[in-house]
Parts: C-alpha cells; structure tokens; sequence
C-alpha cells in the first residue's frame, strides 16, 4: 500500500515544460519582430548643439 501512494505523488510532481517553451518561444519570436519595427517607426534624433553653446554650470549655494 505505501509504494502505491508513494507512486501515486511522484507521478503528479511532474511538471510539463512544453507549454512554458511554448510561451518563451513565442515571446522571443515577438520580440524579435516588433523591436526593429519599432526603431523604425520611432525616429529620434537629439538636438544638435554648436560649438559657441556651451552649457553655463550655475553654482547656487548649498544650504
């Protein structure tokens, strides 16, 4: 009697690992074609800055 209840758990602390490829591989195909959709719809260029602009650093007194 024990080797069956014994058997019995062992059986069920199974744990199917298909559906979790599954989901990874289908969050990696997704990534993997939005990312370079997105670099391409998004285009940001910084602001370009001269030379005779300089950033003024302003000291204020720390109290």
């Amino acid at each position: 009697m024990p080797n069956s209840r014994r058997q019995r758990f062992k059986s069920i602390s199974t744990i199917d690992l298909t559906p979790l490829m599954d989901l990874t591989f289908m969050l990696l195909i997704v990534f993997v074609i939005t990312v370079p959709v997105v670099e391409y719809v998004t285009d940001v260029t910084p602001p370009e800055m001269n030379s005779s602009q300089t950033a003024e650093e302003v000291e204020e007194p720390v109290v």
